[in-house]
């Protein structure tokens, strides 16, 4: 079983669309920006919201997609989420989801549903221990970091004339949260990283750098399944406020007398109109990838968007 901790986020981050995201450019003028900075960027975007509200019934559905160069995004998988239980005491609260999944190729979806849970902590000793807590500052390797090497990995396939495609059996369900708090990492170098450069990717040494830090608030339409619903789910004027964050994460390796860096755009879209389960609207991440030994790149976008939510009656 899992874990959230609310209040071990607050006190870390507080110490501390794919036509809006840019190209990606090595040579472009950079603006650094520290941990600290893009953490409090992120935590003014998400506001004030508890995963203690979930309730029973409560479900989101989002779509991800994923763009090649220059070609049509093309929709790779569907996520539906509902709490299906919420077992309370003293200490924390124990929630089971149903999870459904459709991962899309061509004109195929390949479904399946299965059980997750996640247990918040109400108090300093809830939880079991086997429940997973949080990266800390000096453990868990970014998870962008791993994603690029993955990303990495797609990309060949496509350099050898295949399609790019998500593994259906590598998806496990993530919270919109879970996704907020593993980019609120990302920027941060340990000596894990340092481990995991030398170990999995082979390199002498490496290093993280994030740069050009952005946040903008817009007012949206909500999205198309939320518009269906009667009063359009009680927002006033189908509209919905959101806060963009967008950053360019590079990561620089160096073997013998070479350097070389890979540059992901980041950017989130977090809606303080939205409760906790769909508080994160837009995930997206882009950046030129190296297919092979050839030196030839190729420019992948990836955008998970909610696309819609329902309340519990």
């Amino acid at each position: 079983m899992r874990s959230l901790f609310p209040r071990l986020l607050i006190l870390a981050l507080a110490a501390g669309s794919l036509s809006c995201m840019k190209q990606p450019e090595m040579d472009e003028k950079s603006t650094p920006a520290s941990l600290a900075e893009v953490q409090n960027a992120m935590v003014d975007g998400w506001g004030q919201t508890s995963p203690l509200t979930m309730k029973v019934n409560d479900f989101v559905y989002t779509e991800t997609d994923q763009r090649l160069e220059q070609q049509d995004a093309k929709l790779v998988l569907q996520e539906g989420i509902t709490v299906s239980k919420k077992e309370e005491t003293a200490k924390d609260v124990n929630y089971t989801y149903l999870y459904q999944v459709a991962v899309v190729t061509g004109d195929q979806a390949q479904q399946s549903t299965r059980e997750d849970h996640r247990c918040v902590a109400k108090t300093d000793d809830g939880c079991p221990e086997t429940a997973a807590a949080p990266p800390t500052p000096d453990a868990a390797v970014p998870a962008a970091l791993k994603n690029l090497v993955n990303l990495q990995e797609k990309a060949k396939v496509q350099a050898a004339g295949g399609v790019i495609k998500p593994f259906a059996e590598d998806y496990q369900m993530s919270l919109g949260f879970e996704k907020f708090l593993s980019l609120a990492y990302a920027c941060q170098k340990t000596t894990a990283v340092d481990t995991y450069c030398k170990q999995q990717m082979k390199v002498d040494s490496c290093d993280i750098k994030c740069t050009n830090l952005k946040s903008v608030t817009e007012l949206i339409d909500a999205p198309a399944g939320i518009k269906q619903q009667p009063n359009c789910g009680g927002f006033k004027d189908c509209k919905i406020n959101l806060k963009r964050v967008s950053f360019d994460w590079s990561f620089v390796t160096k073997t013998g007398t070479e350097t070389h860096t890979q540059k992901i755009n980041y950017s989130i879209a977090l809606s303080p109109d939205m409760p906790f389960l769909a508080r994160m609207m837009e995930y997206c991440s882009r950046g030129l990838l190296d297919i092979g030994t050839t030196g030839n790149k190729v420019l992948v976008t990836v955008c998970n968007r909610t696309k819609n939510y329902k309340a519990a009656p």
